[in-house]
This record gives C-alpha cells, sequence and structure tokens, in this order.
C-alpha cells in the first residue's frame, strides 16, 4: 500500500473518510485518463469526479445542519492534499490546452479579419506564423 493510499484509508471513526477515499479514487482515475490521452475516459472520469464531490458537498452540508463534528485536522490535511491534486491536474490541462492553441495556430494562421469575431483587432502574424501562413497561400 502505497503512502497517499494509507492516508487516505478508511477510518470508520471518521465519518469523512469514505467520501475523501471516495475522492481519492476518482483523482487517481482522472490521472489515469490523463496520462493515457483517452477522451472517453477523460469525460467519464470527469464526471465521476463531479458527482463524487457533490455528494460529497450534499454530506457536508447534511452534517452541519444536524450539528455534526466539524472536519477533524487529519481530514482537513487530506483535503488540502486533493486540494493540491486537483490544482496540478488543472495546470496540467491548461499547458496541454495551450501547447494545443498555440501548434494550431501556427498550422492554420487566420487572416486578420477573417474567422474571428474580433479579427479586425488582431494583429498581423509575424516569425513562424507568418512565414507558416506564406506557404500555406504558396
Amino acid at each position: 500500500m502505497s503512502e497517499q493510499s494509507a492516508f487516505f484509508s478508511h477510518d470508520p471513526q471518521d465519518p469523512w473518510s469514505s467520501h475523501a477515499q471516495a475522492l481519492e479514487g476518482r483523482l487517481q482515475a482522472l490521472d489515469e485518463a490523463l496520462r493515457a490521452q483517452n477522451p472517453a475516459e477523460l469525460e467519464a472520469a470527469s464526471q465521476a469526479l463531479h458527482k463524487c464531490l457533490a455528494d460529497a458537498l450534499a454530506a457536508f452540508h447534511q452534517a452541519k445542519k444536524t450539528g455534526l463534528q466539524p472536519l477533524s485536522p487529519l481530514m482537513r490535511q487530506k483535503l488540502v492534499l486533493a486540494q493540491t491534486r486537483v490544482s496540478g491536474l488543472q495546470a496540467t490541462v491548461h499547458r496541454a490546452g495551450s501547447s494545443m492553441s498555440r501548434t494550431l495556430s501556427v498550422l492554420f494562421p487566420e487572416e486578420p479579419g477573417q474567422g474571428a469575431t474580433y479579427g479586425a483587432l488582431q494583429p498581423p502574424a509575424s516569425g513562424a506564423g507568418a512565414a507558416m501562413r506564406a506557404a500555406y497561400k504558396g
């Protein structure tokens, strides 16, 4: 059992540990889907994570209404760790999206004034974009 798995192991004394364990499982599935670069897996993992978070939030609000103890320090640590993982995954997705966007803009440059809603405001391409446009039209 890895250190992280031990950290997220289920503690029957803590009513929130099952939610933390489910959250860790969903994050792991999302991590694997990103590594596999499988869009269908990625969509399924994202939806499962969203549902898991919604379920945990609903349980938290219900418990708060009934006066259940607030989160223990250990559970807070677990949730901070999960938040850090989510932030890392978001950064990975953002970098991949930015890289793809840059690559596509070089491969398929747009003429100023065409295609984009605010195309007239777009500055003319320079450097690699201009060279690609010239070769593309050539």
